[in-house]
């Protein structure tokens, strides 16, 4: 049994940086002023320099149908049985959906497709994960067994600075009609169970808001065992700031700091602080 990966470039396994031969991502793209340009090609400070001199908020596009049938036939023609598909949540994306579909056009090949309800660098390591898992010599069975766990025991609040991208671009439940409401708040979205990005508090200041979002994490994590994602858009080294606040210790096993990648920037805009963390079993 060969077993393949396929994720997608929101798991931005370039910036940590991760590779395999047992892993394929599925480039999406990101609409800018009329012109597309594909994820893995744009670095952080470009996407967020042009985001900012165009005049209307980017877009972004999924793999079509077509470009995972191509994928997954790679993975047939080098001797796989099996590809574990882990992209970002069914609920943030139509990817899920299409890669359904595409598998439903390829013969010979068993695919698996869990809803992993989250992205990012929360997806990458995940990928990576399952990818140790293989390396292993688990089958396919164990490893989506250990997986679901794995995933759940997942979470992330995040500080935007405005809710106008995520509002107009569907990406945040119930905000129909908020497009006024949010040009005046300083909100913190959460990452649900359900992969789903729901707005959690509303502030009036900015550092209300980040204060209130960083005691929330910390009421999350508490002294159980985890790893956290410190997660930025624009504003790499105000981030960073807050590495200091968590540091490496007997309940803190890893710590990642990673720029959101420019398809989900595109949906949040700039000014991003997001926190994610995964909790591991106690030893």
């Amino acid at each position: 049994m060969k077993i393949g990966i396929l994720t997608d470039s929101t798991a931005n396994l370039q910036q940590i940086p991760y590779a395999s031969e047992r892993i394929k991502v599925i480039d999406f793209s990101v609409i800018i002023s009329g012109t597309s340009f594909k994820a893995s090609t744009l670095s952080t400070d470009e996407f967020y320099q042009r985001m900012a001199n165009a005049e209307k908020i980017p877009t972004t596009s999924q793999g079509t149908v077509m470009d995972v049938v191509t994928l997954l036939e790679e993975f047939k023609a080098e001797g796989c049985s099996d590809v574990i598909v882990m992209t970002i949540s069914s609920k943030l994306s139509g990817s899920y959906q299409n890669i359904a579909s595409a598998a439903a056009e390829v013969d010979g090949l068993v695919v698996h497709l869990p809803d992993t309800l989250t992205t990012e660098i929360m997806l990458g390591t995940a990928v990576m994960y399952v990818d140790e898992l293989i390396i292993q010599g688990q089958d396919v069975s164990t490893i989506l067994t250990q997986l679901e766990p794995f995933l759940l025991a997942d979470g992330a609040f995040f500080y935007v600075d405005s809710l106008k991208h995520l509002v107009k671009g569907g990406r945040i439940s119930g905000a129909s009609g908020m497009v006024g409401e949010a040009l005046k708040i300083k909100p913190i979205l959460e990452l649900t169970k359900e992969g789903t990005i729901e707005l959690k508090e509303k502030k009036r200041t900015k550092t209300k808001a980040v204060n209130h979002l960083l005691a929330l994490v910390q009421d999350q994590v508490k002294d159980t065992p985890h790893t956290l994602f410190l997660l930025y858009s624009d504003n790499h080294a105000e981030v960073a700031a807050y590495e200091s606040m968590f540091p490496l210790d007997a309940f803190r096993k890893a710590r990642y700091l990673s720029p959101l990648t420019p398809v989900v920037g595109a949906h949040t805009g700039p000014g991003v602080i997001g926190i994610g963390w995964r909790l591991h079993e106690r030893a």
